[in-house]
Protein backbone atom coordinates (compact mmCIF):
# COMPACT_ATOMS: atom_id res chain seq x y z
CA UNK A 1 0.00 0.00 0.00
CA UNK A 2 1.15 3.26 -0.65
CA UNK A 3 0.40 5.18 2.35
CA UNK A 4 2.97 2.66 4.00
CA UNK A 5 6.11 3.71 1.88
CA UNK A 6 8.80 6.34 2.89
CA UNK A 7 7.99 10.02 1.04
CA UNK A 8 10.89 9.26 -0.63
CA UNK A 9 10.00 6.06 -1.91
CA UNK A 10 7.00 7.03 -3.30
CA UNK A 11 8.96 10.41 -4.98
CA UNK A 12 10.91 8.44 -6.82
CA UNK A 13 8.61 5.81 -8.37
CA UNK A 14 6.62 8.89 -9.40
CA UNK A 15 9.57 10.29 -11.03
CA UNK A 16 10.46 6.78 -12.82
CA UNK A 17 6.49 6.46 -13.65
CA UNK A 18 6.27 10.23 -15.13
CA UNK A 19 9.89 9.85 -17.25
CA UNK A 20 8.94 6.36 -19.08
CA UNK A 21 8.37 7.11 -22.17
CA UNK A 22 5.44 5.03 -22.68
CA UNK A 23 3.49 6.87 -20.07
CA UNK A 24 5.01 10.18 -21.62
CA UNK A 25 3.65 9.52 -25.01
CA UNK A 26 0.28 7.51 -23.69
CA UNK A 27 -0.77 11.49 -22.57
CA UNK A 28 0.77 13.64 -24.33
CA UNK A 29 -2.04 13.82 -26.76
CA UNK A 30 -4.65 14.21 -23.93
CA UNK A 31 -2.69 17.39 -23.00
CA UNK A 32 -2.05 18.86 -26.49
CA UNK A 33 -6.17 18.68 -26.98
CA UNK A 34 -6.79 20.42 -23.63
CA UNK A 35 -4.29 22.69 -23.94
CA UNK A 36 -4.57 23.46 -27.84
CA UNK A 37 -8.97 23.79 -26.91
CA UNK A 38 -7.91 26.57 -24.38
CA UNK A 39 -5.57 27.98 -26.31
CA UNK A 40 -8.30 27.93 -29.43
CA UNK A 41 -10.95 29.96 -27.43
CA UNK A 42 -8.63 32.48 -26.04
CA UNK A 43 -7.36 33.08 -29.49
CA UNK A 44 -10.46 32.86 -31.32
CA UNK A 45 -13.51 33.66 -29.04
CA UNK A 46 -14.72 36.76 -31.49
CA UNK A 47 -14.99 34.09 -34.34
CA UNK A 48 -17.76 31.89 -33.12
CA UNK A 49 -17.90 29.66 -36.48
CA UNK A 50 -14.16 29.42 -36.93
CA UNK A 51 -13.65 28.17 -33.52
CA UNK A 52 -16.29 25.80 -33.53
CA UNK A 53 -14.99 24.61 -36.75
CA UNK A 54 -11.35 23.91 -34.56
CA UNK A 55 -13.45 22.44 -31.77
CA UNK A 56 -15.41 19.93 -34.03
CA UNK A 57 -12.14 18.85 -35.73
CA UNK A 58 -10.59 18.45 -31.92
CA UNK A 59 -13.21 16.97 -30.96
CA UNK A 60 -13.51 14.01 -33.39
CA UNK A 61 -9.24 14.10 -33.43
CA UNK A 62 -9.77 12.82 -29.06
CA UNK A 63 -12.68 10.97 -30.25
CA UNK A 64 -10.95 8.77 -32.38
CA UNK A 65 -8.39 8.12 -30.06
CA UNK A 66 -11.17 7.48 -26.93
CA UNK A 67 -12.54 4.00 -26.03
CA UNK A 68 -16.35 3.58 -27.44
CA UNK A 69 -18.02 4.43 -23.85
CA UNK A 70 -16.16 7.82 -24.13
CA UNK A 71 -18.84 9.21 -26.93
CA UNK A 72 -21.84 8.67 -24.69
CA UNK A 73 -19.66 10.54 -21.79
CA UNK A 74 -18.79 13.42 -24.68
CA UNK A 75 -22.43 13.72 -25.12
CA UNK A 76 -23.34 13.91 -21.58
CA UNK A 77 -21.00 16.42 -20.70
CA UNK A 78 -21.52 18.63 -23.88
CA UNK A 79 -25.66 18.01 -23.15
CA UNK A 80 -25.73 19.04 -19.70
CA UNK A 81 -22.67 21.52 -18.87
CA UNK A 82 -24.64 23.27 -22.15
CA UNK A 83 -28.31 23.11 -20.18
CA UNK A 84 -26.17 24.51 -17.07
CA UNK A 85 -24.45 27.10 -18.39
CA UNK A 86 -28.09 28.34 -19.83
CA UNK A 87 -29.55 28.02 -16.71
CA UNK A 88 -26.55 30.27 -15.17
CA UNK A 89 -27.09 32.76 -18.07
CA UNK A 90 -30.99 32.70 -17.54
CA UNK A 91 -30.96 33.89 -13.98
CA UNK A 92 -27.88 36.88 -14.33
CA UNK A 93 -24.96 35.05 -12.76
CA UNK A 94 -22.96 35.74 -15.82
CA UNK A 95 -23.05 36.47 -19.85
CA UNK A 96 -21.24 35.92 -23.01
CA UNK A 97 -20.32 38.19 -25.98
CA UNK A 98 -20.17 36.54 -29.64
CA UNK A 99 -22.03 34.32 -31.26
CA UNK A 100 -24.23 33.12 -28.60
CA UNK A 101 -27.34 30.65 -28.72
CA UNK A 102 -30.10 31.03 -25.74
CA UNK A 103 -27.24 33.00 -24.39
CA UNK A 104 -24.45 30.64 -24.44
CA UNK A 105 -21.45 30.63 -27.56
CA UNK A 106 -22.29 27.95 -29.87
CA UNK A 107 -18.85 26.28 -29.38
CA UNK A 108 -19.58 25.77 -26.24
CA UNK A 109 -20.84 22.34 -25.87
CA UNK A 110 -17.79 21.30 -27.65
CA UNK A 111 -15.64 22.32 -25.18
CA UNK A 112 -18.16 20.93 -22.72
CA UNK A 113 -17.03 17.38 -24.05
CA UNK A 114 -13.58 18.07 -24.95
CA UNK A 115 -13.00 18.86 -21.11
CA UNK A 116 -15.07 15.44 -19.93
CA UNK A 117 -12.99 13.57 -22.86
CA UNK A 118 -9.23 15.26 -20.97
CA UNK A 119 -10.92 14.19 -17.67
CA UNK A 120 -11.67 10.43 -18.32
CA UNK A 121 -8.37 10.35 -19.40
CA UNK A 122 -7.01 12.00 -16.37
CA UNK A 123 -8.75 9.24 -14.55
CA UNK A 124 -7.68 6.51 -16.32
CA UNK A 125 -3.93 7.95 -15.57
CA UNK A 126 -4.61 8.23 -12.03
CA UNK A 127 -5.84 4.40 -11.58
CA UNK A 128 -3.15 3.60 -13.75
CA UNK A 129 -0.26 5.54 -11.01
CA UNK A 130 -2.05 3.98 -8.41
CA UNK A 131 -1.38 0.58 -9.54
CA UNK A 132 2.03 1.27 -10.60
CA UNK A 133 2.61 2.57 -7.07
CA UNK A 134 0.77 -0.28 -5.19
CA UNK A 135 2.91 -2.79 -7.35
CA UNK A 136 6.51 -1.13 -6.96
Amino acid sequence: MVRNKPAGDVLNALAAYATNPANFWRVLPWDLGAAGALAAVCLFWANPAFLAVMLVGLSLIMLWKSEPADWWAYAFCALFGTLAEMMGVAVGAWQYGAGTLLGVPVWLPLLWGIACLFMVQVSREFARLKKYLEAG
